[in-house]
This record gives structure tokens, C-alpha cells and sequence, in this order.
């Protein structure tokens, strides 16, 4: 990873969230009722990641072209949708570590 922040937005941000929502929200109740918690939890966490996704690509967009990348694209031999699916893929990458990383750590809660 290039920018270490990530590993926390990547890693640490979920796991920590899902155990102090399990924590706030079921303190003194039942095996099922974390159950609940750390499914909703989960499912939740899996939507920000998503609106996550689809504002870093718009966002990323926007500071190239700012950046004047875009134009200086245009010089080269690259086609447009090759440009577009790179930045599109690193993006995806890194929502499905996030997603994998929060269904599994979700997964480990749940069945301990």
C-alpha cells in the first residue's frame, strides 16, 4: 500500500466499529442478540464501503483532471476506457479487501 492510512481505513476502522457497536448495543444480553448485532453491524459496514467506493472514483476523477493528468492523457496512445478501468479497478481492490476483511472478522464474532 502507498499510503499507510489505508491499512486503518482498510483494517482497523471496521473491526474496532463492529466490536464497540456489538459492545454498546448488547452489553448483558444474549448469544443471539450479538448475533443480531454483529450481522446488522456487518451489513452496514459493507453499504459504506460501497458509498465509499463510488465517492473515491468521483473524487479521484476530479483531482486528475484538476491536475491536468487528464489532458496529458489525451497525448498519449491510451484509450480512454483502459484510463478509466485502472483507476476503477484500484479503487474496487480496495473495497474488496475492506468488505472481506469486515464479513470475516463479522463471521468470527458471530460464532464466538
Amino acid at each position: 500500500m502507498k499510503d499507510r492510512s489505508l491499512l486503518f481505513w482498510t483494517i482497523l476502522l471496521p473491526v474496532v466499529s463492529i466490536i464497540l457497536l456489538i459492545e454498546l448495543f448488547t452489553s448483558g444480553s444474549s448469544q443471539a442478540q450479538k448475533t443480531l448485532v454483529a450481522s446488522q453491524s456487518v451489513t452496514g459496514m459493507s453499504v459504506f464501503f460501497s458509498t465509499f467506493v463510488i465517492i473515491s472514483i468521483v473524487i479521484s476523477f476530479v483531482k486528475d483532471r484538476e491536475k491536468g493528468i487528464v489532458a496529458r492523457l489525451a497525448s498519449t496512445p491510451l484509450q480512454p476506457h483502459n484510463f478509466f478501468f485502472w483507476k476503477v479497478r484500484s479503487v474496487f481492490c480496495h473495497h474488496f479487501i475492506s468488505s472481506f476483511v469486515v464479513n470475516h472478522f463479522g463471521c468470527l464474532l458471530i460464532w464466538y
